[in-house]
């Protein structure tokens, strides 16, 4: 009996590089991203050093920006800390309201940008204003 009667045995050979017997990577192209630019995910956004992301191809393009760069200093991986969410209080959704700003996913959005933090969205969307008046 030869190894191709065997059952099981073709899936298992395609399993294997012909380089060097090991498995291939059958992890999803996600992960393999995460783990070569050292970026986290916290449920939230993405992470790469302090710096939080929606999108992984926004993480992964600034982790190749750094790591373009002949002498920059890349520490790489996940984020150094857990970022909490703050929900805002009453007097800061009222703030929100007179501003155009709202709060998603445990994030401030005013228009198309998105801020961890509800004082640097107040600034953006201030500074806006007073821009167009």
């Amino acid at each position: 009996m030869n190894t191709q009667d065997k059952p099981g045995n073709a899936a298992a050979e395609g399993a294997f590089t012909s380089g060097g017997g090991h498995l291939a990577d059958q992890r999803p192209a996600r992960e393999r991203l995460m783990e070569q630019f050292g970026i986290g995910y916290d449920g939230v956004d993405y992470g790469f050093h302090d710096y939080h992301y929606d999108r992984l191809e926004d993480a992964v393009a600034y982790a190749s920006l750094l790591r373009s760069r002949p002498g920059q200093e890349d520490a790489g991986g996940p984020p150094r800390r857990a970022r909490a969410v703050a929900v805002p209080t009453e007097g800061d959704r009222a703030l929100m309201a007179a501003l155009g700003i709202a709060f998603e996913a445990g994030a401030f959005h005013f228009r198309s940008f998105r801020y961890d933090l509800l004082a640097d969205a107040v600034r953006y969307a201030r500074s806006h204003q007073e821009g167009t008046s």
